[in-house]
């Protein structure tokens, strides 16, 4: 392949007019011989190129994590969707029962559940 043909798809390294494919270091190093004649300014350029590729990969770590954390939130949003649910109809049930109850105390049908200080049930048995 030759590295000097143009431009690249995607993720292409640009180094002057010269474009690759992949910023590997074979690659630059080809290209770079080529346009620096001293292996100081090479060493400089090579060393820019792989701190660059380490953010580059510390960068796609971070968004797989984050996509990952996303992926759990969604899954968690939805089971507190189905808990909010459940407990709408709890509350509808506790609310028919309560109407029930009522209806059945305001007919004299059922007594009242607490004595007069709240702390024990009474029955018609024992007042």
């Amino acid at each position: 392949m030759d590295y000097l043909s143009g431009p690249a798809e995607d993720n292409s390294c640009n180094l002057g007019s010269e474009y690759l494919t992949k910023p590997s270091y074979d690659a630059c190093r080809k290209v770079l011989c080529l346009r620096f004649p001293f292996a100081s300014t090479r060493q400089r350029i090579l060393l820019t190129v792989g701190q660059f590729e380490s953010r580059r990969m510390a960068r796609a770590g971070q968004k797989a994590q984050l996509g990952e954390r996303i992926a759990q939130l969604k899954e968690e949003i939805g089971g507190m969707a189905a808990q909010l649910q459940a407990k709408d109809r709890e509350l509808q049930l506790v609310k028919t029962e309560l109407d029930g109850q009522h209806q059945l105390w305001m007919k004299k049908l059922i007594a009242d559940a607490w004595d007069d200080a709240g702390a024990y049930p009474t029955t018609a048995e024992n007042p």
